[in-house]
């Protein structure tokens, strides 16, 4: 399955389909659906009538949401500590003021990653700016990590430093990737994926995947200093019941 997922990724980044979201990109807001880095999202408009209870009221400090008043949904401070101080991607967190962002500066929300473009506080509403549910640059590092899981060092850090050369400006900061192998390169993807994918949904399989533990950061407002592993029951989701009723590709064999 390893090898199929590896596979499967490859087949969609050579299509030529999409491109990877550049340094600019990825500090620009993920607004638009149309961002050629963007495999699948949504095109909102103000005819959805989206407004607090939605993406964008959880997770935009410029838009009627949770986040503006204060119950801050940032990126774990351990996590954020190690990212490199060259990459694009540390720029991404920190403080909104009245006057600009504090780059670093706790609660750490993603507030140079996500945000309506006007910038303004409590600003959007209803929610226009689009949703994304899927990037390219997650067919990139999936690769990487299958390849590394089975062995292939050189395909693993080929797609690896594919990532990290559209989040650094120098060739010399990610060098390092090079002399990795074995598990320490498999940890370094796991690394680099849960930075690039920061609110958007993908760190729950990566856990499930690599059967990994998360210890909560101080800058949470819940849940602090927490440990979850990946098999917590509060991480198993059950099925519906009408699910397992009405549809009949569930049977008792695979539940």
């Amino acid at each position: 399955k390893n090898v199929l997922a590896k596979n499967l990724a490859d087949e969609i980044i050579t299509s030529g389909e999409f491109t990877m979201m550049n340094k600019d990109e990825v500090t620009g807001g993920f607004t638009q659906l149309s961002t050629p880095g963007w495999m699948w999202g949504f095109d909102l408009t103000v005819a959805n009538g989206l407004g607090l209870v939605s993406w964008h009221g959880f997770m935009d400090y410029y838009s009627y949401s949770y986040q503006a008043v204060g119950n801050f949904r940032g990126i774990d401070k351990g996590l954020y500590d190690n990212i490199d101080a060259n990459d694009i991607r540390k720029s991404q967190f920190g403080q909104p003021t009245k006057t600009g962002f504090n780059v670093g500066a706790s609660p750490l929300i993603p507030a140079r990653k996500f945000y309506n473009l006007d910038l303004v506080h409590f600003g959007q509403t209803p929610m226009t700016d689009d949703y994304v549910y899927m990037r390219i640059t997650e067919m990139y590092l999936l690769s990487a990590e299958m390849s590394a899981v089975e062995g292939n060092a050189a395909a693993a850090k080929t797609r690896l430093k594919e990532v990290l050369a559209n989040r650094f400006d120098d060739a010399a900061d990610y060098a390092y990737v090079d002399a990795l192998s074995g598990q320490a390169l498999v940890d370094e993807i796991v690394f680099q994926t849960r930075i690039e994918f920061i609110g958007e949904g993908k760190g729950y399989l990566l856990m499930k995947r690599r059967k990994l533990s998360n210890t909560r950061g101080s800058n949470h407002l819940n849940l602090a200093g927490s440990t979850l592993a990946y098999d917590d029951p509060k991480l198993t989701f059950a099925v519906p019941q009408r699910e397992l009723t009405d549809n009949p590709n569930i049977t008792e064999g695979n539940k």
